[in-house]
């Protein structure tokens, strides 16, 4: 039993489990339309378990090639350890596994998020190689990756995404990968990497801060405009509007500060370690639910 245990562990942290919370994303059409079809929904979901597969087929990719440097990498080493208890062939086959098990199950519920995720590994596996290492073009591959997963929550529940809803999600990712992008190139830690190497070499730790600062910046007033376009005009609905914001402008302070002290390499780990973030998040998506619903 315990051996059963160590091995599904040691699966998941190679398919990188956490990093499917990301794919939450698909969720915000249905959620941002004020829809309450229930089968709608259930569609949604197996479209991201689909798309979860997709995406760890990526990772697993990226992480082969990439195993030689993160073999020097605080966190990531422990990974590469957990590859290399596998052969190439093995990988290879888990590798297309994922991937084709995670596309026919999107198939079944829509051809065109199929298309759309096969889209989406074919930019990522470009991205391990060859855009990673390409100045802005790598923060914009990165937000493209998200948009990616808004389209596909938009074409499953056939929801017309309103251009505020894709520039939020684009500068905010914007956002969190420049931070990202910041603590690697901080990081003492991190030696004879290929990642850290590019980013010395082609950014400024200012220049990455205020790219992290203006692209949360943008997405506030992005967010602004959405919330006035959703908002169900009244003295309570705009009180809430307003609780919002600051709650959201709480959460960028508090990560702006972190990307200072280097702690958002890894998001995810930031994100839900962090009880004050979990509030901060829960408060938020509680208060955008209402405004949503409450002009319907």
């Amino acid at each position: 039993m315990i051996t059963f245990y160590n091995k599904l562990l040691s699966y998941l942290k190679i398919i990188r489990a956490k990093q499917w919370l990301k794919n939450l994303i698909i969720f915000i059409p249905f959620f941002a339309s004020a829809n309450n079809e229930l089968f709608e929904l259930f569609e949604l979901f197996v479209v991201a378990i689909g798309f979860s597969f997709v995406v760890s087929s990526t990772y697993l990719i990226n992480d082969y090639i990439d195993k030689e440097s993160d073999k020097s990498h605080p966190i990531k080493k422990e990974r590469v350890i957990l590859i290399e208890d596998y052969t190439q062939r093995t990988l290879s086959l888990f590798v297309f596994f994922m991937f084709l098990s995670g596309v026919i199950i999107i198939f079944i519920v829509s051809i065109e998020a199929s298309l759309l995720a096969f889209s989406y590994a074919v930019l990522s596996i470009f991205y391990s190689f060859k855009t990673k290492y390409i100045k802005y073009l790598d923060l914009i591959s990165i937000a493209l990756f998200f948009i990616l997963r808004l389209y596909i929550g938009g074409v499953v529940t056939s929801i017309n995404i309103s251009i505020y809803t894709f520039l939020y999600i684009f500068f905010i990712s914007i956002g969190i990968t420049s931070s990202k992008k910041y603590s690697i190139l901080k990081n003492n830690k991190i030696n004879k990497s290929k990642v850290k190497e590019f980013l010395f070499k082609n950014y400024k730790e200012n220049e990455l801060i205020l790219i992290t600062k203006y692209s949360f910046l943008v997405s506030s007033i992005v967010y602004i405009f959405w919330s006035l376009e959703k908002l169900y005009i009244s003295e309570f609905n705009f009180v809430i509007f307003i609780l919002a914001l600051l709650v959201y402008l709480l959460f960028i302070c508090e990560f702006i500060k972190d990307t200072k002290r280097n702690k958002t390499e890894e998001f995810i780990e930031l994100i839900f370690n962090n009880k004050k973030y979990i509030f901060y998040l829960n408060i938020f998506v509680a208060f955008n639910v209402f405004i949503v619903y409450s002009g319907f």
